[in-house]
């Protein structure tokens, strides 16, 4: 069913949203950590830090189509609010061409340089192949990445954020189960890791087209909706572009970063590779407070109800505070615990490599908070290309980490890159926010 958010308790529709986007990201970051755990348990610490060694690029690549397909559905949520579903169906159709172009031309890049990019991370040669293994069957299965986050875009801006949850639970099991088939039953080694991602990732997809098809009538497009129009695919570039440029030029920090713990050998890269896991998975309720604010923000632009953005902003943000305060004292206890869960007899190096890396984030996620509250709520107003500058400081951040705080620090300067990161891009997101907003409230 669709919601629309530009009436009723703002409380209500923020507690509503944020459950239903935790449990569909709770259930991929656990996806995600079983997925580690079972090539760490079944392969070893190699192929492991093979697959860890990709991260970044893998970051890189697949947020960047995300995003995009996060901006393709900006207008679609915004002519929801403003209930003009002609209009809404024209912009659905003109995404469809756009996310159809860009799974070719992405796939094709990423595929043919992708052992070049793994080279120039200066991937340790012991790990080389598994890294490539991995990585370029992702590479090739983009088209169904995008198919699924392109769809599920417009479900959220219709309101619908337990189709794409219900999609991710079919997802993450027919992922883990595929990967006890093909690393076990049909040993194929990390491939068949990146082959069961791919796979779930269509399947997810084909269920959310169904549910359009099925379930909501005002998104079915006709025939005469089909045409592309040069205006409307502009439009749809201007926004989806810089959210995707957005990620895409932090991940070039993040990419700097790959290369410096690299460069600490295979233990630094496995031990990184499971903070990584762990810390995003803690870090999803803030993360999911986020990101209902986009589609949230551009009904609501759409209804002109513009004092309920800064209410849910607000009360959003509380609410992440609260889940950053109690992860730091669960990862100070445990955190060296969770790493033996992805390897059997982890080396002492790799999992206070993993520690140091956890603590790093966890004493800092406010900050992150901060980050995706603001970002996603002036992405959901339509100053995209904002978003875009904030990725520009994040990146920035990074890269000040991985030449400058390694130096000094060593491995810990490294683990420090997101918190310096998120630090300048709340510098810019705050008074970008305040800009913006104020220019809604004189446009009334």
């Amino acid at each position: 069913m669709t919601r629309d958010l530009t009436r009723g308790s703002v409380w209500r529709h923020i507690i509503v949203l944020a459950i239903t986007t935790f449990l569909g990201m709770g259930i991929q970051q656990l996806y995600s950590l079983a997925d580690t755990a079972i090539v760490g348990r079944i392969l070893g610490a190699g192929p492991l830090a093979g697959v860890g060694a990709t991260g970044s690029l893998n970051f890189m690549v697949v947020f960047f189509c995300i995003g995009i397909c996060l901006g393709f559905g900006i207008p679609v949520s915004r002519e929801f609010g403003a209930r003009n579903y002609e209009l809404m169906r024209r912009f659905a159709a003109n995404g469809i061409w756009l996310s159809i172009a860009l799974a070719a031309v992405i796939s094709v890049i990423t595929c043919l340089f992708c052992r070049q990019f793994l080279i120039w991370l200066r991937t340790p040669e012991d790990i080389l192949e598994y890294a490539y293994d991995y990585f370029i069957l992702i590479a090739a299965g983009l088209s169904c990445t995008i198919f699924y986050n392109y769809l599920s875009s417009i479900l959220r801006g219709l309101g619908d954020t337990r189709t794409p949850l219900i999609a991710i639970i079919i997802s993450s099991l027919v992922n883990i189960g595929l990967d006890f088939l093909l690393l076990t039953v049909i040993p194929m080694g990390v491939a068949g890791a990146a082959l069961a991602t791919v796979i779930a990732q269509g399947l997810s997809g084909v269920f959310c087209l169904l549910v359009l098809i099925r379930r909501f009538p005002a998104i079915h497009i006709r025939r005469s909706e089909w045409q592309m129009d040069r205006k409307l695919m502009k439009h749809l570039v201007g926004l989806g572009l810089p959210i995707g440029l957005q990620t895409s030029i932090t991940a070039i920090g993040t990419l700097i970063l790959q290369s410096a713990v690299n460069s600490f050998g295979a233990d630094a890269v496995a031990g990184m590779t499971v903070a990584t896991k762990i810390s995003f998975f803690f870090n999803t309720p803030m993360e999911s407070m986020g990101q209902i604010m986009t589609p949230f923000t551009a009904q609501n632009i759409g209804a002109k109800t513009y004092p309920r953005i800064r209410e849910a902003l607000f009360k959003a943000s509380a609410a992440g505070f609260a889940c950053a305060i109690l992860e730091f004292p669960i990862v100070f206890f445990f955190g060296r615990s969770f790493v033996h869960v992805f390897l059997k007899s982890p080396s002492p190096q790799v999992v206070e490599y993993a520690y140091i890396s956890m603590i790093c984030v966890a004493s800092t996620s406010i900050l992150l908070v901060i980050v995706n509250a603001f970002r996603f709520t002036i992405q959901g107003i339509g100053h995209t290309s904002l978003a875009m500058i904030s990725g520009v400081m994040e990146m920035i951040g990074r890269v000040t980490a991985a030449l400058l705080l390694t130096r000094v620090l060593g491995y810990t300067g490294i683990a420090l890159g997101s918190t310096i990161a998120w630090l300048l891009a709340d510098c810019f997101l705050i008074p970008a926010f305040l800009i913006c907003y104020r220019r809604l409230i004189r446009s009334q």
